[in-house]
Parts: C-alpha cells; structure tokens; sequence
C-alpha cells in the first residue's frame, strides 16, 4: 500500500502542533504503516484509530514540528512492518482508583475516578518545570505558598452546581457525585486517551443524566503539554437541564499560584486581570483564557481553549485571582448582574450535549507560550486537502 497525503497548515507556525486527519473508507489493516515526510525525508511516528462517529473512516494523528503559515506538505503512507514505534504515552490503571498518566518515562498527571473521590479529576498536573502546575490542596495539605480555600476546587475537573436539579459543584451538605461506571485506557506513540462512562448522581444516589470524558494526552514537549477534553452529557433519565449558577465549569482548574504570589489572567482581547487591578475577565467572553504565574520562582501558564461549535461559543468565564479558571457558560444572570437573564439549557429527553476544549500548560507568560498562535492552530490548523493513491 502506498498513498500520499497533501497537508496544508492554516495561517500560523504550526509548532509541535497535533494533527489529526480524518481518511474516508480507509480499511487498510496492516498493523504497521510508515508516516515519511517527504519535505524532510523524516520518518514521522503516528497513530491510526477508528474515527468516533464511522465505522470505515480512520484518524490519523501526529505531531507536526514545524510548518510555516499556509506551508502545504507531502507525507508518505506506506508499509512497514520493520518500523515499531516506542509508547511515549502510558497510562495505568492502579486498583481501581485512578490511573498514571507518564509522557517520556515521568508522570505528567493522574486521572482519580475511585469510589473514595466524590467526582473524577486530574491532579497533580506536572508543569514545564517538573513540579505541579495544579493546586496541591486538599490533596496534599501544606504546600509553601498555596491558599488552602475552597476544598472542591482539584485541580484539573469538571463540575457544575445544577445538573437535573443536582448540586455537583460543591462538596458541602447536600452535593451530588459522579461515579465512573465503565473506563478504558490507551498509550501510545503521540498520544494517550483515558475513555470515561460516567454517572451524575444526587445526594440520594438518583441519576441525573450519564456523561461521556475523553482525554486525549499529546506528546508534545515539556515546555507545551496538551490535552484534549470531550465531555458529552447524555439525557438518559428524562429532560436534563442546566441551570444558571455561576457555580461550574465544565472545563475547570485550580492552579498552584495566585495573586499573593503575583499572578496574570490573560484574554485575547488584552483583557487583564492581575491583584489591585479592574476585574476585566469575569464573567466576559473569549475564545480563551490563560492564567499564569510563579511556581518555585519559574513562570509558567495554563490556557483553557474553547471551541467554535460548543453551546454559547464562545464561553462565558467564572476566572479568579486565586487560581480558579472555569469555562462555564450558563451563569448568565450572574455574569450580567440581571436576574431577568436566563441562563439555563435543556437537552430534551434521549439527546445529548457535547463539549470540547484543549487545555495547554506552558512555559512563561501567555505571550512568551505563544497561546494565541496555538489556539489558532487548535482552530484552524493543518488539514488534509488531498489524498493521492
């Protein structure tokens, strides 16, 4: 077998940027295939996986290293069985209560799902410099520095304060659960995917809805790590509502540093928020958000990346100086200071609701992570334009 595939990137430098071409009724086999880019004659390591919504069509995923604004590219597809690419990324499963998440041999983050945990998250997050990026506490109490506030606040996690009428936001009296009922785990030589099942619950073990997470881990270098985030809500039991709290983030993190240590929340507009300035990202719209700041005296940042086609594109933000960064596009009242606004959603009884975000934590300021030139890659970054027999 043998095909050439013609890449064309979008208008910026594509940098250790993740592609993922889909190929129409490819049912090619072969349980080796080579990847040549035939700019540079580099033999490219890659991923070939069923496409989520066919059963002929195939991704095709791998990191690009380079490619110049509106650079197009031939890559060769050929067999080689002589050719095994290494695992970068491994994830395992430890006792049924979260699973190891290691990039290059070094623990990147763990997925916590158990039954002890009262919704799953990832924590800790390793930051550019070795050391977690993500809030420590409650976790891990008496880290130097860190603000112990706000205990449901973990990490990297998804919640919301009115799913079907169940609190699942908080962990005070009354708070709802999400128990993971099915997960499957996968390296790989670009990247790993944790696949979760998951139940929302009340108080009282009744099931609001079922959630389907997907996590696909990249295996991009240390200085930019990325995670792809899709969460479909499912509307299993009935009529699923969301309600208007500014309580929730279905995309959230909780981050290691915060005003006291000297922090920077940055938008696409130039929107800022810093300690002792005008709030000017709260409650606003953006494409994305990036909040960075000092850990063990290194800056470091983490963007939170929406995406054309989710509900409210693009998102509303519940954003902190304190480290918390939520994508939340349901607290409209709140954000609008105007009881009148509804906020609210209703996914009708059988249907479902999806949400996708990538998430990049990165070295140095938002300008220094080059975060607006990576959301445009996320956006509109290489695409497949021809596929040549």
């Amino acid at each position: 077998m043998e095909k050439t595939l013609v890449v064309q990137n979008g208008n910026h430098l594509a940098d250790h940027c993740p592609v993922s071409l889909r190929l129409e009724d490819f049912d090619y086999q072969s349980a080796q295939l080579q990847l040549r880019d035939l700019t540079t004659g580099r033999v490219v390591a890659h991923q070939l996986e069923p496409c989520v919504c066919s059963t002929s069509a195939k991704s095709l995923n791998f990191v690009a290293d380079s490619l110049s604004p509106g650079e197009k590219r031939e890559f060769e597809l050929t067999d080689d069985p002589k050719h095994p690419w290494t695992d970068r990324v491994t994830i395992g499963e430890v006792d049924g209560d979260h699973a190891d998440v290691t990039l290059d041999g070094a623990l990147f983050t763990a997925y916590q799902y158990g039954p002890a945990h009262v919704r799953p998250y990832c924590h800790p997050v390793i930051g550019p410099y070795g050391d977690p990026i993500t809030r420590g506490y409650p976790m891990v109490k008496g880290v130097e520095g860190e603000l112990e506030d706000h205990h449901h606040h973990k990490a990297f996690y998804v919640a919301h304060g009115d799913v079907g009428g169940s609190e699942n936001w908080s962990e005070e009296k009354g708070h709802g659960f999400v128990r993971t009922r099915e997960l499957k785990c996968t390296g790989g030589a670009v990247l790993g995917q944790i696949v979760a099942l998951n139940d929302w619950v009340d108080a009282d073990g009744r099931k609001a809805c079922e959630e389907r997470r997907v996590y696909r881990i990249w295996a991009t270098p240390s200085s930019g790590r990325i995670v792809d985030l899709r969460i479909t809500f499912i509307a299993s039991e009935g009529d699923l509502k969301f309600g208007d709290t500014k309580e929730g983030g279905l995309c959230s993190l909780r981050l290691h540093y915060h005003s006291k240590l000297g922090s920077l929340i940055t938008s696409p507009t130039g929107a800022l928020t810093a300690e002792g300035t005008p709030d000017e990202t709260w409650g606003k719209r953006f494409h994305w958000l990036d909040h960075s700041g000092p850990v063990k005296g290194k800056w470091c940042g983490a963007t939170i990346m929406d995406t054309p086609g989710n509900f409210r594109y693009p998102t509303y933000w519940h954003v902190r100086t304190n480290g918390m960064m939520t994508a939340n596009p349901f607290g409209l009242s709140y954000y609008y200071d105007d009881p009148s606004v509804d906020g609210s959603h209703t996914v009708p009884a059988g249907e479902s609701l999806t949400f996708r975000y990538r998430v990049y934590f990165h070295a140095g300021c938002a300008a220094q992570g080059k975060v607006a030139e990576k959301y445009n890659n996320y956006v509109y970054g290489p695409t497949l334009v021809q596929l040549k027999e």
